[in-house]
């Protein structure tokens, strides 16, 4: 897994978010991700929220995605990797998150959802979703997932990805069925 060092050092303090990456496999075997906008920047990134009482992390993330995205599907018990990023609050010092990620196997869309007007959904490639996020730790998660064939990780790794961070994808992937 992925950690950064911005959340385990940064001078601001550290906070846990949650996040799902939720994904779907095409018929010819291509792998998509489910980016959302960000509400103020719209920037692309993965739903994700602060923990929750009495929820694991893998549930937090389940629900964010359905109240971010209209996501349903299979959310999967333990992480894929982890990525760090500076929250910018309003009249505040930024806060120093690490984000623990958990792939979400999408089921289903749903047409109408909490955080509808607020966002903008769209299907992506792993390496167009790679180019479009800024935080670099989630690049390599979706580059480590880059280049699957099924539950075997391609002896090829994209430029930027660790063997490490392709074998954990493929892992994963290979837990879900994919």
């Amino acid at each position: 897994m992925i950690v950064t060092k911005l959340a385990q050092k940064s001078p601001y303090g550290r906070a846990r978010q949650y996040a799902a990456l939720p994904f779907r496999k095409l018929p010819n075997g291509t792998v998509e991700v489910l980016l959302i906008t960000s509400r103020e920047t719209k920037r692309w990134i993965i739903p994700k929220g602060w923990p929750m009482k009495n929820k694991s992390g893998a549930e937090t993330a389940e629900l964010e995605a359905y109240e971010e995205a209209g996501v349903k599907g299979q959310v999967q018990e333990h992480p894929i990797g982890y990525y760090g990023y500076l929250k910018q609050r309003e009249g505040k010092e930024p806060l120093a998150c690490e984000v623990e990620v958990y792939g979400l196997k999408v089921r289903e869309l749903v047409q109408e959802w909490p955080e509808k007007h607020e966002r903008e959904r769209k299907w992506f490639s792993l390496k167009e979703a790679s180019q479009l996020v800024h935080e670099g730790e989630l690049k390599k998660i979706l580059l480590g997932m880059h280049g699957i064939q099924g539950p075997q990780v391609s002896k090829r790794y994209p430029r930027g990805v660790t063997r490490l961070a392709a074998k954990r994808a493929g892992k994963f992937l290979e837990r879900i069925g994919i």
